[in-house]
């Protein structure tokens, strides 16, 4: 056999070592050449990860299901869908086609902000790397300081890990806002409505933070309309045990 004939790229282990057999016993194959050849070697087999990887993505977002959305935003007020319920539909469907997935995250060349990554590995051995810019100013929708430090931080990160899980996996999400879905979000609680909502939870003694934490809100005023009777029954309900 020729040295070109021997120096062609391997497609199988075990000829991969059956090659390194032959040049450790034979001084007529170069170590340039057989350098050569361990780089066409990984190449050939990135390549076919790559491959691997496109086919298993593509039938990944076929299986994906649209999500409704599960949480309100009231600063912004428009709805959205929380990471938890994204998780639920999407993580049986990536393991099933060989998929994992891990965050992190990088720093920004830009202040206040960082970058959201996210790194999908699957089972033939090609991982991509996405990544996501995020504020992390702590500034609110009309600007100024609404959060700490750690809780823009946070709040971004949250943030990253569900629009980067809806951009790599392509998740319709039918509710949010600022996709110009048709959702109109939602409306808050009118003065009226706050202030007698404030008057039940000191007539009962209840921790209003108690209240806006269970609700997820910074404060009453921000109480979707949607929920105004059941926060009056919840009260009523506790009056009514005192």
């Amino acid at each position: 056999m020729s040295e070109q004939q021997s120096l062609e790229p391997i497609k199988h282990e075990a000829g991969f070592l059956d090659l390194i057999e032959k040049v450790v016993t034979s001084p007529d194959i170069s170590v340039e050449k057989v350098r050569a050849l361990l780089d066409m070697q990984l190449q050939m087999e990135d390549r076919r990860a790559s491959a691997a990887f496109d086919t298993a993505m593509i039938a990944a977002q076929s299986q994906v299901q649209a999500i409704a959305w599960d949480k309100a935003n009231p600063h912004t007020k428009s709805n959205y869908v929380s990471y938890p319920k994204i998780d639920k539909m999407l993580r049986p469907v990536y393991k099933a086609n060989g998929f994992a997935v891990s965050f992190d995250t990088e720093a920004s060349l830009k202040p206040g902000e960082m970058i959201m990554a996210c790194d999908v590995s699957h089972k033939d051995g090609h991982t991509r790397r996405y990544r996501l810019p995020m504020p992390i100013d702590g500034s609110g929708p009309k600007g100024g300081g609404v959060m700490t430090g750690p809780q823009a931080v946070g709040n971004g990160t949250s943030y990253g890990m569900r629009y980067l899980v809806k951009m790599i996996w392509n998740i319709p999400f039918l509710v949010d806002k600022d996709d110009t879905d048709g959702n109109e979000g939602y409306e808050p609680i009118t003065p009226k409505q706050a202030a007698d909502l404030r008057a039940l939870a000191e007539e009962t003694g209840s921790d209003v933070k108690k209240f806006c934490d269970y609700f997820k809100i910074d404060v009453i005023e921000n109480l979707p309309a949607s929920m105004y009777e059941s926060a009056v029954k919840a009260f009523e309900k506790k009056r009514k045990a005192a």
